[in-house]
């Protein structure tokens, strides 16, 4: 049986807008002005050092940081912000992590879960 699945043709320029967006993501500056409550920084060598070092670990993340690290990643628009390609994860030890890339589109003012392009869980 055939399913139907939403179609999102893309034009050059939207394909170049994405893919420059997604190689500045790296580009944390863009993050300074955002605050999340209840939260602490880190940045991503500082926690590749700290996972890597076999006398810290998750044992360091635990006590220093808390049970979970989320990566947000910069929210990408385009068609005149009906359109958002989103990325974001969690990571809560060696064999606990999940991660997620999604289509967004804004319904009614609304922005509505479309398309999963990448989803992973360990």
């Amino acid at each position: 049986m055939l399913q139907k699945v939403d179609t999102l043709i893309l034009t050059s320029e939207e394909k170049q807008h994405l893919v420059k967006a997604l190689q500045n993501q790296s580009d944390t500056s863009q993050w300074n002005h955002i605050q999340f409550p209840n939260s602490t920084e880190i940045a991503l060598d500082s926690v590749t050092a700290i996972l890597k070092d076999k006398t810290r670990g998750w044992d360091y993340i635990y006590k220093n940081y808390g049970r979970q690290i989320y990566t947000i990643g910069l929210p990408i628009f385009f068609r005149n912000n009906q359109y958002c390609l989103y990325y974001y994860g969690k990571s809560c030890g060696e064999s606990c992590s999940e991660s997620h890339f999604v289509l967004y589109k804004k319904v009614s003012g609304v922005w509505v879960k479309g398309t999963t392009i990448y989803e992973g869980y360990s």
